[in-house]
């Protein structure tokens, strides 16, 4: 039987070290995935830090890169982001790709990252683009460096820029994202858990919905902190 690939581990290896980092740092965590709508947002799941968000494309190995080729959208995204320095800028502080890698001496597995950008964005895996350039270099480091850097602030966005680039990305890719209402309704409705909140099953339909949840979160940072939690 063919082995089959490791991509909902990979997923749920990463779910546990953002949660242990949050709960370490006293800060509240949120998980949700895209139920099946990669396609449109080039990502399976969203993440957040108190109010930092980010989003991952998950694979099982590094080498599964290659099959975001097989997304049209991803030519959009590519070269808009070119096209538009702003959102590129927001891109590279927020969106990012993920796979598994083998620990022999352990027998584990690693999670794995890089910046969407470097590891797709590139004519070995577009090779259809006219206008992509390889990478001189492509940084990757480990998921819990990715969890612990969430939690420090130093990557992801807050509001309102992530709700931007969000937007962007469900549109058609092409110029400086559109107006922005708070109520405007997401093409799926995302289901959160929320480990340290003790919260799960939470419906997000809106941006005013993360809106809210940021809030709080920041508001239970400042809390807890106070009492040395």
């Amino acid at each position: 039987m063919k082995q089959r690939g490791i991509e909902s581990s990979v997923t749920e290896i990463f779910g546990h070290e953002l949660r242990l980092s949050c709960m370490l740092n006293g800060i509240d965590d949120l998980t949700l995935s895209f139920n099946g709508s990669d396609r449109d947002f080039n990502a399976d799941n969203m993440f957040t830090a108190c109010d930092i968000f980010f989003i991952v494309e998950m694979k099982s190995r590094i080498y599964n890169i290659k099959d975001e080729s097989k997304k049209t959208a991803v030519y959009k995204l590519c070269e808009g982001l070119i096209a538009t320095p702003q959102i590129r800028s927001w891109h590279r502080q927020c969106h990012y790709i993920m796979w598994g890698e083998d620990i022999t001496s352990s027998n584990n597995i690693r999670t794995k990252f890089s910046i969407y950008e470097d590891s797709v964005c590139r004519p070995s895996v577009l090779p259809r683009s006219q206008t992509l350039v390889e990478p001189s270099s492509i940084v990757t480091n480990t998921g819990e460096f990715l969890a612990s850097s969430a939690v420090a602030g130093t990557i992801g966005l807050r509001k309102p820029c992530f709700f931007y680039y969000l937007n962007w990305l469900l549109t058609d890719r092409s110029g400086l994202t559109p107006p922005l209402s708070p109520n405007d309704k997401l093409p799926v409705i995302l289901i959160g858990n929320s480990a340290r909140r003790r919260v799960f099953g939470k419906k997000f339909s809106t941006y005013t919905d993360f809106n809210i949840w940021a809030d709080q979160a920041l508001k239970n940072k400042i809390r807890d902190k106070g009492h040395g939690i």
